[in-house]
């Protein structure tokens, strides 16, 4: 950057010249260092002129061009590579072996046998959350289980904050525990205890198992897709492994080892249950439906108008629901139930809501298969035959009937027996258990008029449901029945409750 001359030119700094303005003070606000600097580089310029000195301005830079800019840091990439921490649900993973320390740690104190089952399974559950680490769906899938099997799940009811005066003398496991969301509660501490056998709680880590994935999580959870199940499923297996590993309760090892081959036996049987569910009632049970007045009656839509062109069809034509019938009672039928069919004498005499355990699954032999590949061609599917004994879910609400009503309700039959293609047969296991809608026809024959529920074969419901919503208790001072209660404050104190409700 040039400097503009000045109109007079100064001679150079001295001890003669005290007035110069660079012998001065410094400079005051309206003069900048900048013109200063220009000042001076005019008047070596001047010198240098008149007594030949070279100027050598342009080798010796300003106190301006002199400052260099503070160079900014580079910041460092993070690593792209940098390999996740293990969550502990990984499908191979192990938990490191204990070391000596800690098994003495676990063996004299933690899971030390002669403590409650209530305390160590409560410690396990607790150090068991610190190590792994829970997204929020598998957190929700975690609770769940725990819910169901006893364990009370989230902050600790009318227990306040934690009091600094209270846990000074505590240590940081007796801290975790008073501030443990996973805790049980005090009507189960006794559980598991010699001369409880006559107890209301019971442990069982095989019937848990059981209801949480029987009833637990087709209720609550997809089941239709097999990513969901495998991480229901691989998550229990995690926590059953954690317990085996710390040897939390020896005395029911037995009992984990049977929970964990549930875990494997619902991977299989819940992707059977959906197979099921999406191939009933199949062709044959639809036909009579719709030929006898069923709930499939009257729902085909391939010969409406707006059907026409599209690959959309809903229900079965009455023409091919005879020839399913037909073929069905030729195949599988006597030769009574055949002459009733051909002399339209076929009707319903009995309908029912039903629940049925699968104990018989016959697939059709060679002569059935061959009757319906030559003499029908091969355009219907091969009939077999499904055979299950009566079963009632215990989810069901019991009928409201009067003695007359009950006395007088026809009795259920014992055995079932249904036509179902061999295809639907490929799915179903021996045990599963199928909730439906059935017609009985005069000739013998039983049908699926509609397929609610199926089951697991090892479907089971515990009555720890009716708990899962239940909140303690605790009395309210003054109150009839709370804490120092007297009996002169106790119309007082109801009366205001009632007040309150009122309102």
């Amino acid at each position: 950057m040039s400097a503009h001359p000045l109109p007079v030119s100064f001679p150079e700094p001295g001890p003669n010249y005290p007035d110069h303005p660079i012998a001065q003070d410094p400079p005051s606000a309206s003069m900048s260092a900048l013109n200063l600097d220009a000042h001076a580089q005019q008047g070596r310029r001047e010198a240098g002129e008149d007594g030949g000195i070279e100027d050598d301005s342009d080798e010796m830079p300003s106190a301006v061009e002199t400052q260099v800019a503070p160079q900014k840091k580079k910041k460092k990439k993070k690593s792209k590579n940098k390999a996740a921490k293990a969550t502990g649900f990984e499908e191979n993973y192990a938990d490191a072996p204990v070391t000596p320390a800690e098994y003495v740690e676990e063996m004299e104190h933690i899971y030390n046998p002669a403590r409650t089952f209530a305390e160590r399974i409560e410690a396990c559950i607790q150090r068991y959350r610190a190590k792994r680490k829970f997204d929020c769906h598998r957190k929700d899938l975690f609770d769940k289980f725990l819910s169901l099997g006893g364990i009370e799940t989230g902050p600790k009811m009318f227990g306040g904050g934690l009091d600094p005066k209270a846990i000074d003398g505590m240590d940081a496991q007796e801290i975790a525990t008073m501030t443990a969301t996973d805790y049980v509660g005090k009507d189960k501490s006794s559980v598991g205890m010699p001369g409880q056998q006559n107890s209301e709680w019971v442990v069982d880590f095989e019937a848990v198992a059981k209801g949480y994935f029987s009833h637990k999580i087709p209720t609550c959870f997809d089941i239709t897709n097999p990513n969901e199940v495998k991480l229901c499923t691989s998550m229990v297996r995690n926590f059953l492994n954690y317990i085996l590993h710390h040897n939390v309760c020896p005395e029911y090892n037995d009992q984990v080892y049977a929970a964990r081959t549930i875990c494997n036996l619902a991977e299989r049987e819940l992707s059977a249950v959906i197979a099921v569910s999406r191939s009933l009632p199949g062709d044959f049970n639809m036909a009579c439906s719709v030929l006898f007045g069923g709930r499939y009656k009257g729902l085909y839509s391939g010969d409406q108008e707006w059907a026409k062109g599209m690959d959309l069809s809903v229900g079965m034509s009455d023409e091919k629901a005879r020839l399913v019938v037909r073929a069905g009672l030729a195949a599988r039928g006597t030769q009574d139930q055949c002459e009733q069919a051909k002399g339209g004498e076929l009707r319903v005499i009995k309908e029912e809501n039903i629940g049925f355990e699968v104990t018989e699954i016959l697939k059709p032999d060679e002569e059935t298969r061959d009757f319906f590949k030559d003499t029908i061609g091969g355009s219907l599917r091969c009939l077999g035959t499904l055979r299950g004994r009566q079963w009632t879910n215990p989810t069901w609400l019991e009928e409201d009937e009067t003695d007359d009503e009950g006395e007088r309700a026809p009795k259920l039959p014992d055995e079932y027996e249904f036509w179902v293609e061999e295809d639907a047969l490929a799915h179903f296991i021996v045990g599963m258990k199928v909730e439906a809608a059935a017609k009985h026809l005069n000739c013998g024959v039983s049908y699926f008029d509609a397929v609610f529920n199926v089951h697991c074969s090892f479907y089971t419901y515990l009555e720890n449901e009716r708990m899962s919503f239940y909140k303690e208790f605790e009395g309210i001072e003054g109150v009839e029945g709370g804490k120092n209660a007297d009996a002169g404050s106790d119309e007082e104190g109801g009366a205001e409750l009632e007040a309150g409700s009122e309102e």
